[in-house]
């Protein structure tokens, strides 16, 4: 169980549509019908019943979506009490498709960021299409893809 998963539960559990969620993600369909059908496995019990337009939580969904948000909420709030703690002075928000990062971008930025320990970083790894949709809803600072953004105010 991830907190990936966890979060697709939840979305889904409140837009009941498997598109609209992937949508609001900003990932792939696949991949939440994937997360999901993991949770499933896992918890051994059948979460979402599947209906034309839509899915309705299971009784057992309905239960385990109590627990999912309070271990959301859990997560959450660490996150940010070590955030805090921190006391980063700047944060910089990366999206970059895996083989860029992988290849290009992990050793670079793990040099700048043991030299700027006041710059927090989140690293997004997703696909082309979803990283310039961060990108222009600025979710994420800067992105690398090999997609083109060809939008005024953008390089």
């Amino acid at each position: 169980m991830n907190s990936d998963g966890i979060k697709t539960f939840i979305m889904l559990s409140k837009l009941k549509n498997f598109t609209r969620t992937a949508e609001r993600m900003y990932v792939a369909q696949s991949t939440v019908t994937n997360r999901i059908a993991e949770l499933e496995s896992e918890t051994g019990q059948k979460l979402f019943v599947r209906r034309q337009g839509g899915v309705e939580l299971t009784e057992e969904g309905q239960l385990f979506l109590s627990y999912a948000v309070r271990i959301n909420d859990l997560e959450e709030s660490f996150i940010r009490e070590a955030n805090s703690a921190a006391r980063y002075d700047r944060q910089l928000r990366v999206g970059a498709i895996n083989a860029v990062y992988e290849s290009s971008l992990y050793p670079p930025l793990s040099r700048f960021f043991k030299e700027h320990t006041d710059v927090s970083l989140k690293v997004v790894l997703g696909h082309s299409i979803d990283l310039l949709q961060m990108l222009q809803d600025s979710i994420i600072d800067v992105a690398f893809s090999y997609l083109p953004l060809k939008k005024a105010g953008f390089v």
